[in-house]
């Protein structure tokens, strides 16, 4: 390969690779480096100088070498000059030949290197010099990682035609290349990262083969390849030429792509927010090795696990961010709490202080007109990229309150706020600017206006939804004409009346929630603990055994969703109710996951299973699917530890509720009390989340009429009454109608643009009718005994509706606040009659309204629903996805989170299947159809992070108790007799499950054996033997175990559960408890109910268990 021209950021001169080698670095620091690939018809010079504001920003660091492509582009005509390179002049000194005339051109006919370049020349889908373009980037990426006094390369950057062939040397990164010798063998050693602008995918080149180690398979292997580097995928939203949809193809081939969508067209983008999430995704991914294992990090432990090393700021970012935090301090004296490590430097005789990196903290924020604010106490967390403030910091919003004391349309409004705010004031500390921006939010009345907004706006929309014909009968009736009305168990009512009602029954479902939710949440004084011992006597506490159920019309997307989230499990081992586990790297015939395909009653039998949450994206894989090859699915694609349980029960996994977890609330100033790092059962997710497990349930589709026996009937309704929550899979993109048929065939018959929802159906009549299917549900059961209801009154309602699997001190808590709903309407209302007023006791005098009341509040407080809005990866579903958030809460539901069900289903089967097995190869073959572009919607794959989401936004609809149960309450070690529950019990994840966690930058489960992939044998018979230093040390896993709990549940209800475990044995003596990490512990009463303030719990008992 002759010598060819580099270009280098450092000091813009081109540089042969000779001259290149023996250049004596000056610099004190060693840059690392980053290439740069062109795209065609360009040459790496004029990249480069397009690339000024970036590598200016980063000059200090980072090093861009930008190589020329080796072959002239064969478009130059000698007869057409315009193709040249022009200048207005050629200078000689201080004179500007060609001054007084028109441009001239530069092109010298000796100087090809003049000439526009490309990296190959295609002939159908080969690439003509291919491997010349390889093996010249091969050499110089390893020209400039020999010399010692440089730094060598870490990343890349590719535009258009160069980010393709980006795309084209990760596969060969990954899979293995013949390198120039001959052997195999990375051919880019120490590659961190790849940014992808302009990127598109097509069929691989017959010759790109040729450049694989022989075991390495030929072009469909290649094409199969997930590579695990972490990639940024650029995109402009106005590019003509390589639309986003085909840049997002490209995602398909990383395991966990990162995308950022830019206002502009075919350019690398080089505005401020581009370049700084360019920046920010380099720094997150550039790990300086060499100071890995400093006396600096020895000195200051991390509390959480993590599954990466943090990047250090330079010296100059680091003074700015320790000076801010500095002065906040000073401001915030008793607001600001540190949540990174501080140490006071020895090194410093005035007393400074060492901060541990990536700073962090929280400022409380103080609200000075109260009912403008949240009810519960509210703060700012801030967290410091390396390179603040050149970029924004990191920041969320910190509290306890569940969705129903703080809207999460609220909390988004406000961190919109804030970050405009950050984004303002960039290149500068901003953090004051963001308490300001938030206060001022607040103080400005804007949660009040937002609320009020959204209420008129739910209102309208529901109108709109439900009422247009019932608006032109009441007209009708009004009119004087036999306009006939509603009538719900022979109970006569206007239309308008039925409404009106139905919208109050899910105003009283709201306030039910709110107030069940709140005692759960938050801290309470002694004096309110005292007070409440005794309420809720007859509440019928004890372990939440907590299941999330699915419905939807057919087709929505449900089994994907399901299968996405419990990753392929279709669980039927009895052996999940009792407790036991299979092995934990046994395979599982994955044939057991749930059926899919593009037609109705896909799902007969309920699906339940162990989800991993978040998982999944998507619609169904169903659409090109063969179901004669069920293999495809085939044993190695169970990701649990064990076989399945009873039929159709499994777990999902997915992040703890925010707040609910003592670490959540950790000030790191005080690692010192704890002995070593913070455990989890069952993982945590890549923001160091710890990880739960609940029990998924998949129910077959509905279908207008389903609760008079249409379709498969009430049975699928009856199926849905464990459930504690449920998710309504929406089929966002509108392609099927309301019993599951295709409208609209195949993606790609739906136009690009934004607003395109030609041919589809709307979605939100479909939230109106499902959640009409569950109202007449719960009417037709009360039906069939009415007369003797009307008769009896409060009691046989409570004895109806606890078949629902509520206790009756459930039931009775929602008729109570149906009956202060009427108490404080006929108070307020002058005009009504005081001798009719409507109550339990006099049922006889009710019309249909109030039957619908009643139901529409017990639904919605027994019930609370999520939305999944499915298929966002249509192109019809972005309208369809704004105008139902915009809507909300709506239809009963509250919240809703947009996804792609088959594209995190993909994700997640890529890694359930073993790599190199058959069925991988041949899910591949299915999906990689012969017009990739034609089944992009199929082949696309994304962690799961949008069905946790959903998963997560389910459970704060009704959350549970974290309890965390420990031996000692200065250690915060876990009990010796919970070794089982966190080694063998069923909900825990296995190899394949774990590989997906740590795909998206998570860890496994705190004693799992990652060289044996297994979990740790039981070590506690051993543990008290000497010298079993590394047996007892294994058992320092400080608030290891978690154990989820009813609302209403005491301490005593934690004791019987640890008893059953094996846990605890003898009878109960004392317990003790605390809120969070440090704080002194205090007794706790057997009746005292739980809540944030004694979660973490001792319990002593008069027999004496191991090391107790």
């Amino acid at each position: 390969m002759p010598k060819h021209p580099q270009y280098h950021n450092n000091n813009n001169e081109k540089k042969s690779a000779s001259s290149q080698n023996s250049e004596n670095a000056s610099d004190s620091k060693r840059k690392t480096k980053i290439l740069v690939l062109q795209g065609n018809r360009q040459t790496g010079e004029l990249l480069l100088g397009r690339m000024n504001k970036l590598t200016r920003k980063l000059r200090e660091t980072h090093e861009f070498v930008a190589p020329d492509a080796p072959f002239p582009c064969p478009i130059f005509d000698e007869d057409d000059a315009s193709q040249l390179m022009k200048t207005w002049w050629n200078r000689d000194g201080d004179v500007y030949h060609g001054l007084e005339d028109s441009a001239v051109p530069i092109f010298d006919e000796d100087d090809a290197s003049q000439l526009m370049k490309t990296w190959w020349n295609r002939d159908g889908d080969v690439y003509h010099g291919l491997e010349d373009s390889v093996e010249l980037i091969r050499s110089v990426w390893e020209e400039n990682c020999s010399s010692k006094k440089d730094g060598g390369f870490e990343g890349m950057i590719g535009f258009s035609q160069g980010a393709r062939l980006i795309q084209l040397l990760c596969q060969l990164q990954h899979r293995g290349a013949m390198i120039h010798n001959g052997k195999k063998g990375q051919l880019f050693p120490g590659l961190k990262y790849v940014i992808i602008a302009g990127g598109y995918d097509s069929p691989l080149p017959p010759n790109l083969s040729s450049l694989m180690a022989e075991n390495c398979g030929d072009n469909d292997k290649i094409r199969s390849t997930l590579c695990d580097i972490p990639s940024l995928h650029v995109m402009g939203s106005k590019d003509e030429m390589i639309p986003p949809s085909r840049s997002r193809e490209v995602l398909a081939y990383f395991t966990n792509p990162v995308v950022h969508e830019h206002s502009g067209g075919h350019c690398l983008p080089m505005k401020a927010a581009d370049v700084s999430k360019m920046i920010s995704f380099i720094t997150e991914n550039s790990v300086d090795d060499n100071n890995a294992g400093s006396d600096n990090d020895k000195a200051i432990s991390m509390e959480l696990p993590r599954s990466q090393k943090v990047p250090l700021p330079d010296e100059a970012h680091e003074q700015d961010q320790i000076d801010e935090v500095e002065a906040l301090k000073a401001i915030y004296p008793d607001q600001i709490h540190m949540r990174s490590n501080v140490q006071c430097n020895p090194d410093d005789e005035e007393g400074s202080n060492r901060y541990a990196h990536p700073i962090t903290y929280d400022i409380n924020l103080s609200p000075e007109t109260e009912e403008l604010w949240p009810p519960h106490e509210l703060r700012l967390s801030i967290k410091y990229p390396p390179l603040y403030p050149d970029v924004s910091p990191i920041v969320s919003l910190g509290h306890s309150m569940n969705v129903f004391e703080f809207p999460s349309v609220v909390e988004q409004s406000c961190l919109e706020a804030i970050r405009s705010s950050a984004q303002d004031e960039m290149g500068m500390p901003c953090v004051m600017g963001c308490v300001m921006a938030a206060l001022d939010f607040f103080e400005s009345g804007g949660m009040s206006s937002l609320l009020q907004e959204h209420q008129n706006k739910s209102l309208e929309s529901t109108t709109n939804a439900l009422s247009d014909e019932a608006i032109q009968e009441e007209d009708v009736k009004n009119n004087g004409e036999d306009g006939g009305g509603s009538t719900i168990l022979g109970l006569s009512s206007t239309s308008r009346r039925v409404i009106d009602c139905d919208l109050e029954g899910q105003a009283i479902a709201t306030a039910f929630l709110t107030n069940q939710s709140s005692a759960t949440t938050l801290e309470r004084s002694v004096d309110d603990i005292q007070s409440v011992a005794t309420v809720g006597a007859n509440v019928k506490g004890g372990v939440f055994s907590y299941t999330i159920g699915l419905v939807g019309k057919p087709s929505a997307g449900k089994s994907t969703f399901f299968n996405a989230a419990t990753a392929f499990a279709r669980q039927a081992n009895p052996s999940l109710s009792t407790g036991k586990a299979a092995s934990a790297t046994a395979d599982i015939d994955t044939s057991l996951g749930a059926s899919m395909a593009p037609h109705p009653f896909t799902t007969i039998d309920p699906n339940v299973g162990y989800a991993l949450f978040p998982a999944p994206k998507g619609s169904c894989p169903e659409d090109d699917y063969d179901f004669a090859d069920n293999k495809l699915l085939g044993a190695s694609m169970a990701p649990h530890p064990f076989t399945t349980i009873d039929p159709n029960v499994g777990y999902a996994l997915f992040p703890a509720p925010k707040g609910s977890c003592p670490e959540d609330d950790y000030d790191a100033a005080d690692n010192k009390l704890i002995g070593g790092t913070i455990g989890s059962n069952h993982g945590r997710d890549g923001n160091g989340r710890r990880m739960i497990a609940v029990t998924l349930k998949d129910v077959a589709g509905l279908v207008p009429g389903a609760y008079k026996g249409r379709g498969r009937g009430n049975k699928f309704l009856d199926d849905l009454t464990d459930a504690d929550v449920l998710i309504h899979v929406v089929d966002a993109s509108g392609t099927a109608d309301t019993e599951g048929n295709q409208v609209v065939t195949g993606y790609n018959n739906l136009e690009e643009d934004d607003d395109d929802t030609g041919g589809t159906t709307d979605p939100m009549n479909d939230l109106e009718w499902v959640r009409g299917e569950l109202l007449e549900w719960v009417t037709f059961n009360l039906s069939v005994k009415w007369n003797q209801i009307s008769k009896k009154g409060r009691d046989k309602l409570i004895s109806m509706f606890s078949g629902y699997k509520q206790p009756q001190s459930f039931v009775h808590d929602v008729l109570h606040h149906v009956e202060q709903f009427l108490q404080n309407q006929s108070q307020n209302n002058h005009e009504t009659n005081t001798s009719t007023i409507i109550t339990m006791d006099n049922l006889n005098q009710w019309d249909g309204g109030d039957l619908r009341r009643l139901v529409s509040a017990f639904l919605g407080a027994r019930f609370p629903m999520t939305l999944a809005l499915n298929k966002s990866d249509f192109p019809s579903a972005k309208h369809h996805i704004k105008t139902i958030k915009n809507a909300l809460p709506i239809h009963g539901a509250r919240a809703g989170v947009a996804l792609s069900a088959r594209e995190e289903m993909n994700f997640v089967r890529r890694f359930v299947v073993a790599e190199g097995s058959s069925e991988s190869c041949r899910a591949n073959d299915v999906t990689g159809s012969k017009n990739h572009h034609q089944n992009q919607g199929i082949d696309a794959a994304r962690p799961p992070e949008n069905v946790w989401k959903c998963l997560q936004a389910a459970m704060s609809m009704r959350e549970p108790i974290l309890v965390f149960p420990v031996f000692d309450m200065s250690t915060y070690d876990p009990l010796p007799g919970m070794w089982n529950y966190a080694t063998r019990d069923a909900s825990l994840p296995n190899e394949r499950m774990i590989a997906c966690f740590e795909a998206t930058g998570g860890v496994g489960p705190t004693l799992w054996d990652d060289k044996r992939k297994i979990y740790f044998p039981n070590i506690t018979a051993s543990a008290n033997k000497v010298g079993s230093v590394t047996s007892t040390s294994r058992l320092r896993q400080p608030l290891r175990d978690t154990l989820l709990m009813k609302p209403g549940s005491t301490v005593e209800h934690v004791y019987l559960a640890l008893k059953h475990l094996g846990a605890l044995s003898g009878d109960y003596v004392r317990a003790e408890g605390a809120c969070n990490i440090g704080q002194k512990s205090r007794l706790v009463a057997k009746s005292e109910r739980l809540g944030k303030d004694n979660r973490i719990l001792k319990i002593m008992t008069n027999k004496r268990t191991i090391l107790q």
